[in-house]
């Protein structure tokens, strides 16, 4: 029985692998590699107000990877202390909010310099980075760093 159009592009399903990289300051960072075939990977930086579950994070990752590019998602170690923070008391004081904001934005550099020395030398090497929104704010310190 030959198989359809549709259910070929089914089985091509990126098979997914999540991965911990632990940045300098000893935090871990929680991705999902989108494995394309690949060697090259397509690092992806989420937006402010986002994580690594948004659906553009998703849908862009799946499809570089059914095209054949890996691609790997991550949060920020900002995203999830800052959500820690939010959700301690409400009545959080908004400048103190955002303080950390501008403090944690300096560690996503960081972060994502982690990331792609994580991958530097290993069984995959950066060879683009995207970002949405504050993702790409990030994405631009570290080129120019």
């Amino acid at each position: 029985m030959a198989v359809k159009a549709r259910d070929q592009s089914e089985l091509k399903k990126p098979k997914l692998e999540k991965i911990t990289v632990t940045n300098k300051q000893g935090l871990k960072l929680v991705g999902l590699l989108h494995e394309g075939g690949s060697k090259d990977v397509v690092v992806i930086c989420h937006g402010f107000r986002s994580n690594k579950e948004n659906d553009l994070s998703v849908n862009l990752a799946t499809a570089l990877a059914k095209e054949g590019s890996s691609a790997f998602r991550f949060a920020f170690s900002a995203n999830v202390q800052l959500h820690r923070c939010a959700c301690m008391s409400d009545t959080y004081p908004p400048t103190v909010l955002e303080f950390e904001v501008v403090f944690f934005a300096s560690k996503e550099v960081e972060d994502l310099r982690s990331v792609v020395e994580y991958f530097r030398g290993g069984s995959h090497e950066t060879r683009a980075v995207i970002g949405h929104s504050k993702g790409t704010s990030n994405e631009l310190a570290h080129s120019f760093v």
